[in-house]
């Protein structure tokens, strides 16, 4: 824990252990290769936080064949739909072995055809390519959850999309109407939590597959069509698992702090994005090199997803207090990313 008190300060150091999720045997420190495929508005901070996470981003592909090429050899490959992806650059990552989706301008009827031709088109995929770590991530917030639930006929999904917005009759969010109720299960880490707007507690619970089926029923529906992680962005977050390969007790809910700031940080879900990417990258490239791990790592990658999110915005809410402003914001947060993973290093290697 000393490691974690000194790149997030003595204040937080009861509360927060954001490897508490994930099997360290199995997530060595590399520095794994990383496609970006970034909208132009936000492709330094991508490029940014992914270095951040020591990963060695690659963004210079112009063309579908350069961008398909670099996709054989990376560890992950990120793709944003936002401007200027075409259907030809999306296209050309379609059988790279893991690809992190955020499927931005989703709601916009062209862009909606061509995410959701992509998605069906990369599903089909899995059965065709030979390899044993495919995986397909699929992160975006709840609004773009939603559209995804509506293109691929799985209900209209509406609660989700109002998941931050306060009802009359109960006086909270969907998330807090939803992630409030008593948890009656023996796992600890399956447990209810107080609303309690004083805490500064982050916590990361597992969710039996009976609480997804009664409460996101849509999301795990998509999560099974398109055999996909989902990871959902909110007031809580949401990682959820195509149950079918990895088992009833695979997904998570991360409740921790998080702050306003990154309403003034443009590229912020996007550079979540390429965390993940970064992330899975390594956990893959550590799996390939043992063969006793290759089997565990579609298992990994929600507890690694778990772990990243909750990460991100603690290391956020840590910036945000020694902030003044956007842009000594931005310069806080990736400094936290980067001497966070950097103490972290001397564990992990």
């Amino acid at each position: 824990s000393s490691l974690l008190d000194g790149a997030m300060g003595d204040e937080h150091r009861d509360h927060f252990d954001p490897w508490s999720q994930v099997n360290a045997n199995r997530f060595k420190f590399n520095e794994p290769k990383i496609q970006l495929i970034a909208p132009t508005a936000t492709a330094s901070k991508v490029c940014d936080v992914a270095t951040a996470y020591r990963a060695k981003p690659i963004m210079g592909c112009t063309t579908p064949a350069e961008a398909r090429e670099v996709s054989r050899v990376v560890d992950a490959t990120f793709l944003s739909f936002g401007t200027p992806t075409t259907a030809d650059m999306a296209n050309a990552v379609l059988d790279a072995p893991i690809v992190v989706v955020d499927p931005v301008g989703v709601g916009l009827p062209e862009r909606g055809k061509m995410v959701r031709a992509w998605l069906d088109a990369r599903r089909c995929m899995r059965d065709e390519v030979e390899q044993e770590n495919f995986c397909t991530i699929i992160k975006g917030n709840a609004s773009e959850m939603t559209t995804l639930v509506k293109l691929f006929g799985m209900g209209d999904g509406e609660r989700y999309a109002n998941s931050s917005v306060t009802t009359a009759s109960e006086g909270k969010g969907w998330f807090e109407q939803t992630f409030g109720t008593k948890f009656d299960d023996k796992d600890k880490r399956f447990s209810s939590f107080e609303d309690d707007a004083t805490s500064t507690a982050g916590t990361t619970f597992r969710i039996h597959r009976s609480f997804v089926d009664e409460y996101m029923p849509e999301l795990h529906n998509l999560a099974c069509y398109l055999d996909a992680t989902l990871v959902m962005t909110g007031p809580c977050d949401v990682i959820l698992e195509p149950y079918a390969s990895v088992g009833d007790w695979n997904s998570f809910l991360v409740r921790t702090r998080s702050t306003e700031m990154f309403d003034t940080y443009a590229g912020a879900g996007c550079a979540l994005g390429a965390a993940c990417a970064a992330q899975i990258g390594r956990l893959h490239r550590h799996s390939i090199s043992s063969d006793e791990l290759r089997y565990d790592f579609i298992a990994d990658v929600p507890r690694v997803l778990a772990w990243t999110a909750a990460q991100y915005r603690e290391a956020g809410a840590v910036s945000a207090a020694n902030a003044r402003g956007p842009g000594s914001f931005q310069a806080e947060f990736l400094d936290k990313l980067y001497l966070l993973y950097s103490l972290k290093e001397q564990a992990l290697m």
